[in-house]
């Protein structure tokens, strides 16, 4: 019977702690060295990093296809006479 009061009371505070929390959202801090985006703010730790980074580093990579050259290993391997 004991058992049985202990979980009825658990589930009770594990519901209104979850109905608290969710009626109760706690507001949002915003630091004031963290308001603006990177592109707004003109200085800063990495402004002179962010204005000299490409803006694909995509754009110029070396074809590494092994696969491109059509080339077969075995060709010039033994051949099987039957």
């Amino acid at each position: 019977m004991n058992k049985v009061v202990l979980a009825i009371v658990a589930i009770v505070l594990l519901a209104g702690a979850v109905y608290w929390l969710m009626a109760h959202p706690r507001p949002a801090v915003v630091s004031p060295g963290l308001a603006g985006s990177a592109t707004d703010q003109a200085e800063g730790l990495g402004a002179t990093l962010y204005g000299g980074a490409a803006a694909s580093p995509t754009t110029n990579t070396q074809d590494t296809n092994p696969f491109s050259a059509p080339t077969n290993p075995v060709k010039n391997a033994y051949q099987n006479p039957f």
